[in-house]
């Protein structure tokens, strides 16, 4: 089982972003689904973990504000350092060139205001203003029943303004590491029908798959426009 600590996520931080994009792994489609995905204003990234800015390379220079949220500050916290400091690990950089985006683009997105949240993505949210932008990237692979990952697409929705978009990717464990993980199960057959039913339009499902991941079969990459 992971235990969630602070040194947890400072290692996952410096392993998957200190050093060049990981390529094979799928951060390259996830990141073009992020770009194509975001819309201008209000950004709210659920789940966010340490490495939101890593998919602010994909957000549009005209996001009027940020907003950080995880179940617990700890990670939160190293991302409030991160742009404090603003010295961009090689992954983000490269994510930025990749994306043909300004030099300065997260520096500029630095600029705007931003916020961080705690509260549990699966359960009831807090009162939120509504946002453009809603991400969710590995948050949905860790709900623990179709239940949680309703609970989380009703709010969700609720959060967006109108017109607003919805999207995210989740990674599929391999058996071997959802045993290592507790026989973890995921849910995540159940996403298409739910985001129909909970009244999502402009509904789109991609697959990645990842052949040469030892821990994750594959990605889901998801989207859905209130």
């Amino acid at each position: 089982m992971i235990e969630y600590t602070h040194q947890y996520y400072e290692r996952y931080f410096h392993e998957n972003y200190n050093g060049p994009l990981r390529r094979g792994c799928g951060a390259e489609e996830c990141l073009a689904w992020a770009s194509r995905s975001f819309q201008a204003g209000r950004w709210l990234d659920v789940g966010a973990g340490p490495c939101s800015f890593f998919w602010a390379s994909a957000a549009p220079a005209e996001t009027s504000s940020i907003t950080l949220s995880d179940r617990s500050m700890t990670p939160l916290e190293i991302t409030r350092a991160l742009v404090r400091r603003r010295e961009w690990p090689a992954a983000y950089q490269e994510a930025v060139r990749l994306l043909n985006k300004s030099a300065r683009h997260l520096d500029a997105l630095c600029e705007v205001p931003i916020s961080v949240l705690a509260f549990d993505a699966f359960s009831e949210w807090p009162p939120l203003s509504p946002f453009h932008s809603i991400s969710a990237f590995g948050l949905l692979g860790l709900a623990s029943s179709s239940d949680e990952v309703s609970a989380f697409l009703f709010n969700a929705k609720r959060a967006l303004a109108k017109d607003g978009m919805l999207f995210g990717a989740s990674w599929i464990f391999r058996p071997s590491y959802a045993k290592r993980l507790g026989d973890r199960k995921q849910h995540l057959t159940v996403l298409p029908k739910i985001l129909s039913d909970t009244g999502f339009g402009e509904i789109s499902l991609s697959r990645i798959p990842l052949p040469f991941e030892q821990d994750y079969a594959e990605i889901v990459l998801f989207r859905g426009r209130r």
